[in-house]
Formats: structure tokens, C-alpha cells, sequence
């Protein structure tokens, strides 16, 4: 008889133990929904139900990237994901800036644009705080006629997306002086296309060999929420984001964010706010560095040679218009750049250090690095006097013959 071989039995095992696995994630899968449902009974909130969303306040735009949603209102809630320390109505006009509708100005009357990032929005205080409406009332009183103060901040603007802007938009409201409040992380801002967690991504400008710059990732195509483009030392878009920084940015956009036991987690981790703040950075981990790397950079980097020709060109175009222009931000940002301006007797700067002389913590909320109301107020006092010299020679000139808008 011939002998009979002996049955194999890897298959069998190989099934068992898909067996095991299945039915181990099923009963995890069952723990976690029953967990789920369980702090949801208890009043718990995903991150994501708590925090506002991007869709209320913004949208998609070819040339900038994003622009607020014209006359949108909602509630802007943060500092995400730290405890809620503020929770601002906000109000978008028609033309798609923060504030209320521009009305045409009275005979004599003067206007300024104040263009840049989250710190010009202000969406962390009530528009009534923000150093912009401040601004205004106070120069009116100084000089006796009316002075509109336009707030066309976007959170996340470089100088590039507030120069476009401006290019685009700004100037057709004919303002008097137009302030650019430039941020540390400007030079990072103006080579990157695309940021981690964000849905929108940018067109970003390139050095040519002459100093010139041109304009490249527009229109703005639909990037992967979990991916981060930029320029490179040699102006071409590259990829920077890696497979452990999309896995986990993944995992936190599409499942933490959503599930009431990562609240309460974190508001166990947030005990220690070094480890939080690891844990959120961990799905961008190269950004901050970045952005120091930035900084520390010597004269030359080519963030810092870009950011300066496209300063340079914001200041050489609202020139060209008769308007005054101002550049203002902490030394560290104006540093950044300062040195490389071709021209730096066209450009006027002033560096708001001064404020943080005397209890600076006081100035903004606890965990997030924005203004608080008292720090909007103090900057306002801080600039009044220097817009008051901006304003005031053109208006001694004009006073019976004022200039149409």
C-alpha cells in the first residue's frame, strides 16, 4: 500500500489564529464603544464637537489659499487643545474682513488697513478689543476727524498671502496708511504650500536668480489633509511630511478627535503641558523646528531673502500709491528679515518689544500666545502716537482739499 502523507497542519493553525485575532478585535472594538458610550453619558465631548471648525469662518480661494467666508457668523472657541479660555462671536462683512460693513468716508476722514495673521484678527477677543477698533476711536479723537480702521487679518497669512491680498483687494479701499504686523514664524509661512491638520493649502512665491519674485502652487489645488509641502533651499516644491507623521496625524484627525475618552484623556494629560503639547505636535514634528531653524538662520537663508523681497515689494507697491506703509513686529521677526531688505530706507519698522516690559504674561491668555484684551489694549496705546505721525502731516495738507475713496 502506498504510505499516506501526513495532513498539513499550518492551515489550520494559520485560521485559528486569524480566529483569535478577529475575535480579540472584536471584543476590543466592543470595550472601546462601550467606554465611548459610557463618558458620553457622563457629559464628556469629543474635541472635535467642542472646538470651532474651519468651515465656519473660512473657505477655499485660487489665489490666497483662504479667505474668510463672506458674511459668516459663528462662535470661535480655544485655545485648541488646551482648556476653552475663550469663546468670541465672530462677525465677517461682505468683503470677507472682521468688523462691521465699510462705509465711505466723511469729507476729511482718513483710513487704514491692517493686514497679517491671527494677530490682526483678533478672533480671540471681541472685535470692540481687538487693538484695530481701539485704534480707530482713539485717532479719531486725536485728529478731530474720522478714522477707519480696516481689519484684514487672516489667521495663518504670511507676508506673502497679506501682499497678495493687498495686490488683489486691499488697495481698491484706497487706505491712507496700510500696517503689515509681521510674526516670527513669517519666513517658515512663506515657503510653505501645505501645513499638516490644515485644509487649505497656499500658492508661495520663488527667488529667481535677480531677486524678482514669482508666483507658483496656483490656483491652489486640494492638497492631502495629512501632508506638508514647501519651497526648499532651491525654490522647488517638495514633500516634507513622513509615513509615522501621517499615520498618527491620521489617527488623531479621523478617530481621537472624535471620541469623548480621548476628552477626558486629555484633560488628564493636559496635567502636564509639556507632554500634551508633544503628543499634538508629534503628527507635525518638524514645524517648530522649522520655524527656530528659521530664526537662528544667519543672513542669506532663503526664507529670510524671500521673506525681505516680498516686504519689499508690499512697501514698493502701496508706494506707489501715496499711502503710508509700516511694517511692525517684535525683533525677532523684523530681525528676520531686516538685513536682507534691498532697499531699507523705503521700509519703515517698529518693533513692539516695549510692550512686554512690564507684566508681559498679563498680556496674553494663559496657554495660548495670542493677545488677551488687555494685551490688544496696550498695543493699541503703543502704536497710537506713531500712526498719529503717520496720519497727521497728509492731513494738515488735505484738510480742504481731501482726497476722494
Amino acid at each position: 500500500m502506498p504510505e499516506t502523507k501526513p495532513r498539513s497542519t499550518s492551515r489550520p493553525r494559520w485560521r485559528a489564529l486569524v480566529l483569535k485575532l478577529a475575535l480579540a478585535s472584536a471584543s476590543l472594538g466592543i470595550m472601546l464603544l462601550l467606554i465611548e458610550i459610557g463618558f458620553r453619558l457622563l457629559g464628556y465631548q469629543a474635541i472635535f464637537d467642542t472646538y470651532s471648525k474651519s468651515s465656519l469662518f473660512w473657505q477655499h480661494h485660487p489665489l490666497l489659499g483662504w479667505v474668510h467666508t463672506p458674511n459668516s457668523t459663528g462662535t470661535y472657541v480655544g485655545p485648541r487643545p488646551w482648556p476653552i479660555e475663550f469663546s468670541t462671536e465672530i462677525h465677517i462683512n461682505s468683503l470677507g474682513l472682521r468688523g462691521p460693513e465699510i462705509e465711505p468716508l466723511a469729507p476729511g476722514g482718513k483710513r487704514i488697513l491692517f493686514t497679517g495673521d491671527s494677530v490682526v484678527a483678533g478672533f480671540e477677543v471681541e472685535y470692540e478689543e481687538t487693538f484695530v477698533a481701539l485704534l480707530g476711536k482713539q485717532l479719531s479723537e486725536d485728529l478731530g476727524v474720522p478714522v477707519q480702521t480696516i481689519n484684514a487679518g487672516v489667521r495663518g497669512y504670511g507676508t506673502d498671502q497679506s501682499y497678495l491680498y493687498y495686490r488683489e483687494y486691499g488697495h481698491k479701499l484706497k487706505p491712507d496708511v496700510v500696517v503689515f504686523v509681521a510674526s516670527h514664524n513669517d519666513p517658515v509661512d512663506n515657503v510653505t504650500l501645505h501645513r499638516m491638520r490644515r485644509p487649505f493649502g497656499k500658492a508661495a512665491f520663488k527667488l529667481g536668480d535677480g531677486g524678482e519674485i514669482e508666483l507658483v502652487g496656483t490656483p491652489v489645488e486640494p492638497y492631502p489633509l495629512c501632508s506638508a509641502y514647501a519651497l526648499d533651499a532651491r525654490f522647488e516644491i517638495t514633500r516634507q511630511d513622513t509615513p509615522r507623521a501621517r499615520a498618527v496625524c491620521w489617527l488623531q484627525m479621523n478617530l481621537a478627535d472624535h471620541s469623548a475618552f480621548f476628552t477626558f484623556a486629555a484633560n488628564v494629560i493636559r496635567q502636564n503641558p509639556r507632554l500634551m503639547q508633544r503628543l499634538y505636535d508629534t503628527g507635525a514634528p518638524d514645524e517648530k523646528k522649522a520655524i527656530h531653524k528659521s530664526l537662528q538662520a544667519g543672513t542669506g537663508s532663503h526664507q529670510r531673502r524671500l521673506t525681505a523681497a516680498i516686504m519689499q515689494s508690499f512697501a514698493t507697491r502701496v508706494a506707489a500709491t501715496d499711502a503710508g506703509f509700516l511694517v511692525v513686529g517684535h525683533s525677532r521677526a523684523l530681525g528676520a528679515v531686516r538685513d536682507d531688505i534691498s532697499r531699507p530706507a523705503t521700509l519703515r519698522t517698529l518693533e513692539i518689544d516695549p510692550l512686554c516690559e512690564a507684566d508681559c504674561p498679563d498680556l496674553h491668555f494663559r496657554r495660548d500666545s495670542h493677545w488677551n484684551a488687555k494685551g490688544h489694549a496696550h498695543a493699541a496705546t503703543f502704536l497710537r502716537p506713531r500712526l498719529r505721525e503717520l496720519l497727521l502731516p497728509p492731513l494738515l495738507d488735505t484738510r480742504n482739499a481731501p482726497r476722494s475713496h
